[in-house]
């Protein structure tokens, strides 16, 4: 499934001209670096205490035209090697190559948008829902928690 990683790699790294050096080490070596001393077990559980969300690992693997679950990997397995600080800025590289999230994507449930609909006047859910993919993909859920008492 990753055999032309490295060659993505290197062009994303030819492209993006502020990534580490690290982080084309890192993400070369497979989004699962089980072989590097880290369980598929490890890098799921770094990334589920690091904060980041499911739409954040979809933004991310899709820089590397990967999907959210590798995503998800290269973003738990960058924290287990020190390297977690590249992640906003591999986040607003996918954003401004137009990469979003949707609805389904945001954890948010359908009673979730009714009340943002209803708390910030918005006159229906599709509406509502629509805004909170706007600003989970922008990186702006803590307006979203804060509105919910979450």
């Amino acid at each position: 499934m990753f055999e032309n990683m490295k060659k993505i790699q290197q062009k994303s790294f030819a492209a993006s001209l502020f990534l580490s050096t690290s982080i084309v080490t890192l993400a070369a070596s497979s989004p699962a670096l089980a072989q590097d001393g880290y369980s598929e077990d490890q890098t799921n559980f770094s990334f589920a205490e690091s904060g980041y969300s499911y739409c954040d690992a979809k933004l991310v693997g899709a820089v590397y035209g990967w999907d959210a679950v590798d995503g998800k990997t290269f973003i738990g397995a960058s924290i287990l090697y020190d390297d977690g600080e590249q992640i906003p800025s591999l986040l607003a590289e996918s954003r401004q190559l137009g990469n979003t999230c949707s609805f389904a994507d945001s954890s948010y449930s359908y009673y979730d948008a009714e009340r943002i609909s209803d708390l910030w006047n918005l006159g229906d859910v599709g509406r509502a829902k629509s805004k909170i993919a706007n600003m989970v993909t922008g990186g702006e859920r803590d307006q979203i928690i804060e509105a919910l008492g979450y």
